[in-house]
């Protein structure tokens, strides 16, 4: 009886510790959608699929109507089918964000997102030696009406989640939501694939959570045991 609290009191502060050394200001989110334009690098009609985290805490710089943050990235990668490419750090991220209350356009009240990451490494697709890039860019943009869900809260700081492409409904806006991908060669040859249709996906539990949910099971099971109750787990 006494190892298997000790065991369960060893798990839970082995779970605490993971979840405490888990990026707690790392906000990652994942995208997938269908290319639906390749410059004719035969990606048609596959999944793209773009990986992003990054700091909440990056501090943003006022910029005009919107809020500027720089070096925000610290992990990103960008999948279509057996082709990966690894954001390497040696590049930038620039992120400026808008909401409906700094920002008006000719149709109405908007809020905006535009990444851009660079730079990556891996395959080149056949195209040549890789002058510039490649550089990866999501675009969000959301005409908000009265009464409508706000996809931008407040520019001037990061959102704790990541943005969450149902929010931006694009079909009134000036610019339409896009996830591209894009390099110029050294021979002056410019190459992009994207897709305009895309969402956010599901990320998985972290194993530190179920860890630890299964730590703090063993103790009321083993609690309920003491006490003459049935552990029962549906």
């Amino acid at each position: 009886m006494l190892k298997f609290v000790k065991l369960n009191i060893l798990l839970i502060l082995t779970a605490i510790f993971s979840i405490n050394h888990l990026h707690a200001a790392s906000v990652t989110g994942i995208y997938e959608g269908i290319i639906t334009n390749d410059s004719g690098l035969g990606l048609l009609g596959q999944t793209l699929r773009v990986q992003l985290t990054y700091e909440d805490s990056t501090t943003g710089t006022p910029r005009d109507s919107s809020t500027l943050y720089s070096g925000l990235i610290t992990d990103a990668n960008v999948t279509v089918g057996s082709n990966i490419w690894g954001y390497d750090g040696s590049g930038s991220s620039r992120l400026f964000l808008n909401d409906n209350d700094t920002i008006v356009i000719s149709n109405g009240p908007e809020d905006r997102v535009n990444l851009s990451v660079s730079s990556f490494t891996g395959p080149d697709l056949g195209t040549g030696p890789i002058f510039f890039g490649p550089q990866l860019q999501l675009r969000l943009s959301d005409l908000e009406p009265n009464g409508t869900p706000d996809a931008v809260v407040d520019d001037t700081v990061l959102p704790s989640t990541p943005f969450d492409i149902a929010l931006f409904d694009d079909d009134n806006s000036v610019l339409s939501n896009t996830l591209s991908f894009s390099w110029s060669t050294e021979d002056d040859d410019f190459f992009i694939f994207s897709a305009d249709a895309f969402e956010l996906v599901p990320i998985p539990v972290p194993a530190a959570v179920w860890l630890f949910g299964s730590a703090i099971l063993g103790v009321v099971c083993f609690s309920k045991k003491k006490s003459g109750s049935t552990c029962i787990i549906n």
